[in-house]
């Protein structure tokens, strides 16, 4: 059974990533999750100029449980997908940001 603080403790994660997720819907809120999440890595990387894309290990791990196991997991992950969470989204921004300003230079050298 997950325990009331491990259940907000999670909520913590799905607010971060934007994520509406009701009490007691947290399982039903996974797979959102973890679509907003990779859509975040995709955008924080790519092909040149941009960094290369980062890691995802950590939303496959979640991918691979289910049920309970997945909602224990998140638990014990939380502080890390929050961070990753907000570094995908704050390099992502960087990125847009960037690439018109490298397209204008590419374009000013040929």
């Amino acid at each position: 059974m997950v325990a009331t603080p491990q259940r907000i403790g999670i909520r913590k994660v799905f607010q971060e990533a934007g994520i509406s997720c009701k009490t007691g819907e947290e399982l039903h809120a996974v797979a959102p999750l973890l679509s907003e999440l990779r859509k975040r890595a995709q955008g924080a990387g790519g092909e040149a100029p941009r960094p290369a894309l980062p890691d995802t290990k950590l939303l496959d791990e979640v991918s691979a449980l289910a049920g309970n196991e997945q909602i224990f997991f998140l638990y014990e992950k939380r502080e890390s997908l929050i961070k990753l969470a907000k570094q995908w989204s704050e390099e992502g921004a960087a990125i847009k940001a960037r690439l018109p300003r490298w397209t204008s230079l590419l374009a000013l050298l040929d």
